[in-house]
């Protein structure tokens, strides 16, 4: 080729980096998906101009189903098969009519194509007499392929469309009440549920089975701003029109953000784009005084942000300053940090501006009507009790089956088996890896008469007494050792089977036992929990766990990565799969360390085509410390939660058990500091951080029993340490000779 010559070219995009792509979209929680396709079937009605019903059908596993189905109706326009090829066959095209003005969502042109990745997607439609279907074809997972097919047609007045998503085992549906619940406080339905003249979401918990509308609870609350017009500082023209109210009591309980009643939902005409995280107003006390005011905060300049910025892309023209990117964060989180995008940093900080005036007051009323309804006694146990409860939650982070029983990966010269012990489900295949470092005196020897993929081993597999043939393997060069994995092939529940593995003079063992296991199995790339907190200036483990037979085929390392505050770090580069013997998974350990109260940052872990991610943030306390508080919630049936950023457990004196025998936080707790108090308050205690911990399992499908019996276990652990902090010895012993006594 001569010098100069040019050749164009586009850049191709794989299968991977389409499932990587849309694993980022979703993550691991299939409300996205269910709310993407709701607000895909309104903005179709929007589009059409009507109203009517969406009905969410929930079908769960049965013994003539394997997976549970969900599926997503309308009556409104409908689709051709034409149409169906050209919005859903095509990737990031704008298709929806947001960038000619209607008033529906826009994001990135996806649509409810990203929900393949949970499982076989397929829509059907009905318009102008056709009747077509268009699916995503998923082999294991998501492809880029998809199919269309013409059916038989339909009258010509039947339109609408039905999607259908096939849900895989690795994902949880909530279940039927927690569904309906989530549903109807998630912030994006929110303008639907409240247009109820015009629109009807409908549940179902399978065909022909029970219907229940939902309905967004809004909060009892006095006004007290009605459409205040306010600028957006370093936008001309732009503005935000903000109304607000007041409740009774603290709104806050232990919903994730996207479920708040409280604070303001930020919306652009008809879409709502995010909850307000309380900004400078985020942090305690002042969080508290946010709790108790919801509203709206209509910024129209939303959508024209994200309409303008998508329309220089599609004319191939850079994105100007006071728009760098899209404002619409792709993992559909809400909008984008605040840091990302001056725009979002200008919007709150004019909310700040319209909230600074009610979190004042609310300050000095606070000042002014608190009384000291915690004696001096009393304080003094709870610091006790909540130094248990962080020693507690700090064990729990630590325990067997999340992190525990870790067989590392051999560093050492020579022959290894990893696991050394592993157990396999019945029926199901085994795999090991045999890992070889050479020393340094030999590792010149093994180079020069061996071949390029490394030494030759000999392996011999005893089952159940009866030894087959031996069998000889060569191992992989992997740089500073060799490595190989092997495969056993299914058993039944019982057989054991012993791995020798030699060479040269060298030999190393391992075990295969097929048993049924207590412990969930690791289907998919995950963290142990999808949030983080980390007290600042400290540092907190997560966990990345990965199938075995994933990572036995290969010896690569996650790929780990951080994106947000830089007040979130990782201090180390290098990070390994080991085994996690109780998980019977590969998992890799993470220390992640945190300044500055406020930072949030998401972690991603790829490998081998899968990826997860977790949230992170720096809170005052983290899990070092607890703090313990008391509230007013009658309109809530439970004794206590932990507040949003997990730092306070708050105890609800309005709950009938509290109420009897502690008293209320309006007439000072009169019953505190009694025995019988105390000792209700230790109960309930253990009882809201022993239902934290379990929550914050979501890795761990357990049966009813086995988390009864979890829940029990954990409250055994707990319980008599916080009676000790709430009651000493000799205090019990005074009420037990007083009782017998009579007194």
């Amino acid at each position: 080729m001569a010098d100069g010559d040019v050749v164009y070219g586009e850049l191709t995009f794989t299968e991977r980096s389409f499932r990587d792509d849309i694993e980022r979209a979703m993550g691991t929680d299939i409300m996205r998906a269910l709310v993407e396709l709701i607000t895909n079937a309104d903005d179709s009605y929007e589009r059409a101009g009507v109203g009517g019903e969406i009905v969410v059908t929930v079908q769960r596993r049965g013994k003539s189903q394997r997976f549970p189905v969900l599926m997503v109706g309308d009556t409104a326009e409908g689709m051709t098969r034409e149409e169906m090829n050209d919005r859903l066959g095509t990737v990031g095209k704008a298709t929806s009519g947001f960038l000619d003005g209607a008033r529906v969502r826009g994001l990135f042109g996806r649509g409810g194509t990203d929900a393949v990745h949970f499982g076989p997607i397929s829509w059907k439609s009905w318009k102008a007499g056709e009747h077509s279907s268009f699916e995503i074809i998923y082999e294991g997972g998501a492809t880029a392929r998809t199919r269309s097919t013409a059916l038989r047609s339909a009258g010509p007045r039947k339109h609408g469309t039905l999607v259908k998503l096939e849900v895989q085992r690795k994902v949880t549906i909530p279940r039927q009440s927690t569904l309906i619940t989530r549903l109807s406080r998630h912030y994006a339905l929110r303008p639907i549920l409240l247009d109820r003249k015009r629109r009807k979401v409908l549940v179902n918990a399978a065909l022909g089975g029970k219907t229940e509308r939902l309905s967004y609870p809004m909060p009892p609350g006095a006004p007290l701003v009605t459409e205040q017009v306010l600028d957006i500082p370093g936008y001309p023209g732009q503005t935000v029109t903000v109304s607000l109210s007041e409740a009774p009591a603290s709104l806050l309980d232990s919903e994730r953000q996207q479920y708040w009643r409280h604070s303001l939902l930020i919306t652009s005409h008809r879409a709502a784009y995010d909850v307000f995280g309380g900004g400078v107003f985020a942090r305690e006390p002042d969080s508290l005084h946010l709790s108790k005011l919801f509203g709206t905060a209509d910024v129209p300049g939303i959508s024209d942000l994200i309409r303008d910025h998508d329309e220089r892309a599609a004319q191939k023209l850079d994105p100007t300053e006071d728009n760098p990117i899209r404002l619409v964060s792709r993992d559909r989180d809400g909008l984008v940090e605040r840091d990302q995008h001056p725009f979002v940093d200008a919007l709150y900080t004019a909310l700040e501006e319209a909230l600074l005036p009610q979190i004042e007051r609310l300050r000095a009323e606070s000042a002014r009507t608190t009384r000291s309804e915690v004696s001096n006694d009393l304080r003094k146990r709870l610091r006790d009790a909540e130094r248990v409860v962080a020693e507690f939650m700090r064990e729990t982070e630590q325990e067997p089956g999340d992190g525990g029983e870790i067989e590392g990966v051999s560093r050492q010269a020579g022959l290894t088996v990893i696991p050394s012990r592993r157990v396999a489900e019945p029926d199901k295949p085994a795999q090991l890896v045999i890992r070889y470092r050479p020393t340094a005196a030999s590792r010149s020897s093994v180079s020069s008469s061996t071949r390029s993929d490394g030494p030759t081993v000999t392996v011999r597999v005893t089952k159940d007494g009866s030894v087959a043939d031996p069998i000889k393997m060569s191992l992989v060069n992997r740089g500073d050792y060799y490595s190989r994995s092997i495969k056993l092939a299914p058993c039944v529940e019982g057989t054991v089977a012993q791995v020798a593995v030699s060479h040269d003079v060298e030999k190393a063992h391992g075990v295969v036992v097929w048993e049924h296991r207590e412990v969930p199995p690791v289907d998919e790339l995950s963290f142990n929990h999808e949030r983080y907190t980390i007290r600042d200036g400290g540092r907190r483990t997560a966990y990345l766990y990965a199938p075995w037979d994933l990572v036995a085929k290969s010896d690569d390392r996650p790929v780990l990565e951080l994106k947000g505050d830089s007040g979130i770090q990782l201090p180390h580069e290098l990070h390994e799969f080991a085994f996690d013997r109780t998980r019977q998974a590969a998992v890799c350990t993470i220390v992640l360390t945190g300044s500055g109260v406020g930072s949030r940052a998401r972690i991603w872990g790829s490998y081998a085509a899968q990826a997860a991610s977790a949230r992170v943030e720096v809170t005052a306390r983290g899990i070092e410390g607890v703090n313990v508080d008391f509230v007013e919630r009658p309109d809530i049936p439970l004794r206590g939660w932990f507040s949003a950023d997990r730092s306070t457990v708050l105890i609800n004196t309005k709950s009938r058990v509290v109420e009897r025998y502690i008293g209320t936080k309006a007439d000072g707790l009169p019953h505190q500091d009694t025995v019988v108090g105390r000792m209700v308050l230790a109960e309930v205690l253990s009882a809201i951080v022993v239902r934290d911990v379990l929550t914050q399992r979501q890795d761990q499908q357990l049966s009813p029993n086995d988390l009864f019996y979890e829940y029990e276990t954990q409250m055994a652990k707990l319980l008599p340490r916080l009676h000790n902090a709430f009651v000493s010895a000799r205090e019990l012993r005074v009420e037990q000779r007083n009782d017998d006594a009579g007194l």
